[in-house]
């Protein structure tokens, strides 16, 4: 945000990592002047907020989607359930199982 705003800054290292037997640094934000602090937390905050907005947006979005989805899915399975008197085919799966069934059963007897 600093680079974005054209303000004087430097990266703050926060610590240090251990990666393949080196010491790394973290680079973890930003030391700006003290006159600019301000300038860069209202920024900061308004870019936060910004950003909660769309992930809110694109939340109520998908949310949408899913029931749209849902309630296409479930106008489907009532025009089949109409039609052919099977939502999803379990019936017809059922009353084959049985079918095979009572077939073996008079092979064997």
């Amino acid at each position: 945000t600093a680079k974005r705003l054209g303000i004087l800054h430097a990266p703050a290292v926060t610590g240090f990592d251990t990666k393949n037997g080196y010491h790394v640094p973290i680079i973890g934000g930003a030391v700006v002047p003290k006159e600019a602090s301000d300038l860069l937390e209202d920024a900061f905050a308004a870019e936060t907020q910004m950003k909660i907005e769309k992930e809110t947006q694109k939340r109520k979005q998908r949310i949408l989607r899913n029931w749209a989805t849902l309630v296409s899915l479930c106008l489907v399975n009532a025009r089949v359930q109409e039609e052919y008197g099977v939502a999803d085919g379990r019936h017809e799966k059922e009353n084959l199982t049985k079918n095979r069934k009572r077939k073996k059963k008079r092979k064997v007897e």
